[in-house]
């Protein structure tokens, strides 16, 4: 019995942990993301972040955005995914 009553404290004082926040934050268009409007996000093999958005796409590197828009060469602006 002294077992399952450890494993219970154990866990009984852990579950507070569990509600932690975590942090976030939101980024626009004025961050650089292509559009503020994202139909999918995807990560690739080397740890991108890639958003498809209403006005190209998007790759974040973990401080800054590169898009590929029109302008870049895409044939329309809309990426659906």
């Amino acid at each position: 019995m002294s077992l399952l009553r450890l494993l219970l404290a154990i866990s009984l004082s852990a579950a507070p942990a569990l509600t932690e926040t975590l942090p976030m934050r939101t980024y626009t268009a004025s961050d650089g993301l292509g559009s503020s409007f994202v139909t999918h996000i995807s990560q690739d093999s080397a740890g991108y972040l890639w958003f498809s958005t209403r006005d190209g796409l998007s790759r974040y590197n973990g401080y800054e955005f590169t898009t590929y828009s029109r302008e870049s060469g895409l044939p329309i602006p809309t990426i659906s995914s």
